[in-house]
C-alpha cells in the first residue's frame, strides 16, 4: 500500500532583496549672462613749448659838432637813432 510521505516543517531562507531603479530624466536650463563693456578712452597730451629769443640791439649814434663856438669848448650831444 502506498503512504503518504510525512510533511516535515519548511525551511525559511532570508529573503533575497531585489532593486529596480527607475531613471527620470529631467532638463534644468542654466543660464550664464554675459556682456562687453567699451571704454572710449581719451588722452590728452599737453605739450609745452617755451619759445625763447636773443634779441640784439643795434644802436647808431651821431654826433654834431659846433664849430661856431670856436675858441670855447666843444661839446657833443648825442642822439640815439630810433
Amino acid at each position: 500500500m502506498y503512504s503518504r510521505p510525512t510533511e516535515l516543517p519548511p525551511i525559511i531562507h532570508p529573503t533575497i532583496h531585489l532593486e529596480n531603479h527607475l531613471i527620470h530624466h529631467y532638463e534644468v536650463p542654466y543660464i550664464h549672462p554675459s556682456d562687453t563693456i567699451t571704454f572710449n578712452h581719451q588722452v590728452f597730451q599737453c605739450q609745452h613749448d617755451f619759445p625763447y629769443t636773443d634779441p640784439a640791439v643795434n644802436d647808431a649814434l651821431h654826433q654834431d659838432l659846433a664849430d661856431s663856438l670856436r675858441g670855447q669848448d666843444l661839446y657833443l650831444v648825442f642822439k640815439s637813432a630810433e
